[in-house]
């Protein structure tokens, strides 16, 4: 009696422990990618004139087709990741740009249209980085598992704000060997897109965080691609117009 008494207040009592335990780790984590991230852009300003000077020595030496490509290489680099955080606060903007490269390095193509800053999302920042975290690290780590087994994987994040609705919208390449771990995607904590050592607390989180903050999720699945649309109204009284 006194077991399953202690059993049950465990059952109660593990999301909320599970979130903050969550919580600690994704923190100490984001602070490590956010001194990444400035290191990252202060690295691009410390080698600028180390830039300038190898283009200036292609240029005297006439040689045009290498000037072309070196500059070419180099506004890439610079655009990836000034596109990346454009309009960002600097805690999701090191989601941002880990998970980019880290989907890129692994063979998925990633796209990011971004018409609203993702920090304009309307949640304190804990629970953004824990929204952003969560979503995104899904998406990537499916991708990689789609990736794995056919050899191609696409990512794509699209934002947008319409109506007083923050619109979040996130695509990946996904692969569902049993079609009915979709029904309940996001309704336990036991079920994961991941595979079967995965415990897909994430997805219950997501769950938990659009919910107290009165938005609507829905998803589909077509095409081995798994869709996941999030609305948040941008002022709490909305909550209906999210719906």
């Amino acid at each position: 009696m006194w077991n399953s008494f202690c059993e049950l207040i465990r059952i109660k009592l593990y999301p909320r422990l599970a979130k903050e335990k969550e919580q600690i780790v994704q923190f100490e984590a984001k602070i490590t990618e956010m001194n990444e991230q400035f290191l990252a852009i202060r690295s691009q300003r410390h080698d600028f004139l180390k830039h300038v000077n190898a283009i200036d020595y292609l240029i005297d030496q006439d040689a045009s087709v290498e000037v072309k490509q070196y500059f070419r290489e180099l506004l890439g680099e610079y655009q990836e990741i000034n596109q990346t955080i454009k309009g960002e606060e600097a805690h999701i903007a090191a989601i941002l740009l880990k998970e980019k490269k880290r989907a890129e390095k692994n063979g998925t193509k990633v796209v990011y249209k971004l018409d609203a800053p993702v920090s304009a999302i309307p949640m304190n920042k804990i629970d953004q980085v824990q929204f952003v975290t969560n979503l995104v690290e899904n998406a990537v780590e499916g991708a990689q598992s789609y990736h794995m087994r056919f050899n191609r994987s696409s990512l794509h994040i699209r934002t947008e704000i319409h109506g007083g609705i923050y619109i979040f919208e996130i695509k990946n390449s996904a692969y569902f060997p049993d079609k009915h771990l979709l029904d309940k995607l996001f309704d336990s904590f036991e079920i994961s897109t991941k595979g079967e050592n995965h415990q897909g607390l994430g997805t219950f989180i997501i769950s938990k965080l659009v919910e107290s903050h009165h938005g609507r999720l829905s998803y589909n699945y077509f095409h081995d691609e798994l869709l996941i649309k999030i609305k948040l109204p941008l002022i709490v009284g909305n909550e209906k117009s999210a719906k």
